[in-house]
Parts: C-alpha cells; sequence; structure tokens
C-alpha cells in the first residue's frame, strides 16, 4: 500500500532526524578517527594526488593565470599557518579599494596586474595574516622591501 505524500515527509523527516542524531552522537569517535586514517595511508593519498595533478595539469594552470590573487592568497595563508600565525580572510579587491589603489611604500598608483600585498610585520617575523596586517604595493617594491620590518622600512627607502 503506497504511503500519501504527508506521511511520505514525516516517514523522510523522521529518519533524516535519526541520521543526524546518531552524526552527532558519533562525531568525536569519528573525529578520532581521521588522524589514524591519514597516517595509514598516507602513501595512498599522495599517489592519488599527485594522479588528479596530473590529470588536471591544464585546468589548474587556466585557474591560477585567470585568478592571480586567489593564488597569491592560499600561498600567504599557507605560509602563515606553517608558522602557527593567525589567519583571517584577506580579499585583495577590498584592500585595493580600501587603500585607495596607492602603493603604501612609494605612494604612486598601482595598476591591478601590478598589484601585490605587503605584510608590513611579514609572516617570517611573526606577523598575522590579516586584514589589518597587509596593505597594497607594486609587485616591485615589494620584493625590493623583503622582510624587513616596518621600522626598518622608513631607514630602506
Amino acid at each position: 500500500m503506497p504511503f500519501t505524500p504527508d506521511e511520505l515527509k514525516k516517514l523522510i523527516t523522521e529518519a533524516m532526524q535519526e541520521e543526524r542524531r546518531i552524526r552527532i552522537a558519533t562525531w568525536e569517535e569519528r573525529r578520532a578517527k581521521i588522524p589514524a586514517y591519514y597516517a595509514a595511508h598516507r602513501k595512498e593519498r599522495q599517489a592519488h594526488q599527485r594522479a588528479y595533478n596530473v590529470a588536471h595539469r591544464e585546468e589548474q594552470r587556466a585557474y591560477r593565470v585567470a585568478h592571480p590573487e586567489k593564488f597569491r592568497e592560499h600561498g600567504h595563508r599557507r605560509r602563515a599557518r606553517l608558522r602557527s600565525q593567525f589567519v583571517a580572510p584577506v580579499d585583495a579587491a577590498a584592500i585595493y579599494r580600501r587603500d585607495r589603489g596607492r602603493c603604501h611604500i612609494c605612494g604612486k598608483h598601482v595598476r591591478q596586474v601590478d598589484a601585490s600585498m605587503d605584510h608590513l610585520i611579514p609572516i617570517s617575523l611573526g606577523g598575522p595574516h590579516a586584514p589589518w596586517n597587509v596593505a597594497l604595493t607594486h609587485l616591485r617594491c615589494n620584493l625590493r622591501r623583503s622582510n624587513t620590518g616596518p621600522a626598518q622600512l622608513l631607514l630602506a627607502f
């Protein structure tokens, strides 16, 4: 005998609630197994990732070319995490608007294709990757500054 739409909806809702209750109840247990799984299957995961990267190399390259700001942001976040620094989302377009398109080192206008985000306190010296520690610069000004701190910036230029 088929169910009415209301009965079917009620059964599905009850099943989903029960599944959610079980997931919540077993979350800590499942969470504890994740590091063990990653450690036990490290070689397989690396091989899978390498195969995926080879198969999708052109797509990844096209994405990097189309979105250089996101690719740079990924690198900044990764370096900060590796140094156990604070990491917050930093939107390159928002930093460009906030700084009104001016390089904070030389004061000249920055074209968006030449824009770079400079960490006022470099990540390598313990600075966070956060909007309040980032300023707009020309890529050449940022590379010239290197990883000098804020006080050294005034002396270097």
